[in-house]
């Protein structure tokens, strides 16, 4: 993170978010949005156990997607956690779809939701056709630049940071 940190020193906070949006469009080429939010029994305001049922969820979706060995050709994204009204976390996901079609994404989902059995509303996605520096701007709604170009990136997420990944076992 601190490497990804060093690309915005100096920048004002404005060309923070323009920076940022075209880093995530040219490292990750996101195709797809995901946003996820735990149904209410499971809803939590601490981000570790949030982040854990994050874990659970996306090994699973990437199970469904790429099989049983779904780690060594892991489908990277980068994932943004947000407080909601409550204060209980939510996230944005944004990745490459790559060869799969949206009916494999969809069917993906809908065996996660079915097998953790909750809500059709805990999982939504979209395949991104239109504007992606819109999408991708609506990801990072929450993150605040200072004068000095800081940001707070403990609300980024990164699928090989989440999963303990080597970069090199990601797909594309």
């Amino acid at each position: 993170i601190s490497s990804f940190k060093d690309l915005f020193m100096g920048l004002k906070s404005e060309s923070v978010i323009q920076v940022l949006i075209k880093w995530i469009e040219e490292t990750y080429h996101p195709t797809a949005f995901l946003t996820i939010q735990l149904p209410d029994k499971l809803k939590t305001e601490r981000k570790d156990k949030a982040l854990d049922k994050l874990r659970l969820i996306m090994a699973y979706f990437e199970r469904q997607l790429l099989g049983r060995e779904w780690h060594k050709h892991h489908l990277p994204f980068i994932c943004f956690m947000e407080e909601g009204i409550s204060g209980c976390c939510h996230f944005h996901i944004l990745f490459n779809q790559g060869k799969f079609r949206p009916w494999h994404l969809y069917l993906a989902l809908d065996n996660t939701i079915r097998h953790f059995d909750w809500p059709d509303y805990s999982i939504r996605s979209d395949i991104m056709n239109a504007d992606k520096k819109k999408a991708i701007g609506y990801c990072l709604k929450e993150v605040k630049v200072n004068a000095y170009g800081h940001f707070n990136s403990d609300r980024f997420v990164f699928s090989s940071e989440l999963f303990g990944l080597n970069h090199s076992t990601a797909m594309g």
